[in-house]
């Protein structure tokens, strides 16, 4: 429905966007913050993603995630799939510092997850989660998230690009 359809068209839009050419890091979410010299993912042969014999778990419980290690290379496209528990939402969580590993190191870059600042790691991740929310907005605002300056001709081109053109 007009909630998925909203949805793909805002993840189409965030995709993009984390695409463009990439701004330098910052080392800290301070709007002030001095950049760092090196690109983000400036060398083709850096994965963009590294885990690194992560673990991860919650409260004193089990492991979720135990010596999880991986790389993903620039333009490489992952689904992260799988049953319940098995780990799908807090790879993501630790990949978006909404929380931090146990043991082992995640790398962006090429360089440790905790030295890129909040805002700059999450601006370029785009997630669709399997519940879909739509805010209590239009069409449009809902696809404009996190790029409120999108022309109108922009929003068409996205809503088009997943096939929603027709009935927006």
């Amino acid at each position: 429905g007009a909630c998925s359809v909203a949805a793909s068209v805002a993840a189409a839009a965030a995709e993009e966007r984390a695409a463009e050419s990439p701004a330098p890091l910052q080392h800290d979410d301070s709007a002030s913050a001095p950049r760092d010299a090196q690109s983000f993912g400036s060398d083709p042969d850096t994965p963009m993603i590294a885990f690194d014999n992560v673990s991860f778990a919650y409260a004193n419980g089990p492991d979720v995630l135990s010596d999880v290690s991986f790389e993903v290379k620039r333009g490489q496209r992952v689904a992260v799939v799988g049953h319940t528990g098995a780990g799908k939402t807090t790879l993501v969580s630790l990949l978006c510092r909404f929380r931090e590993t146990d043991r082992g190191r995640i790398r962006v870059a090429g360089r440790p997850i905790d030295l890129v600042g909040h805002r700059e790691l999450r601006g370029r991740i785009a997630i669709v989660q399997q519940e879909v929310f739509l805010f209590s907005d239009t069409i449009a605002a809902n696809i404009r998230v996190g790029d409120p300056t999108m022309s109108d001709k922009r929003l068409r081109q996205l809503a088009a690009a997943v096939n929603a053109d027709r009935f927006i």
